[in-house]
């Protein structure tokens, strides 16, 4: 009964996470690169916001983080 109890707390803390993952990736894949910004080759986003990495580490963040979901 008692892991039963602890379950359930647990499965709503991980499905929090897999949410905030999700909307994590779907940011940064729709940011573009500060490189990319600098050099003209996309435009500034609405926010001002990119993304400080290579388009490298860009493309590993989003390949890892979609495969933790």
């Amino acid at each position: 009964m008692g892991w039963r109890l602890l379950g359930v707390p647990l499965s709503l803390a991980l499905g929090f996470g897999c949410a905030v993952m999700a909307a994590a990736m779907s940011d940064i894949g729709g940011t573009p690169t500060c490189h990319d910004v600098s050099t003209g080759r996309a435009a500034v986003p609405p926010g001002g916001e990119c993304f400080s990495g290579s388009s490298l580490q860009k493309a590993i963040t989003l390949g890892l983080g979609r495969a933790a979901r």
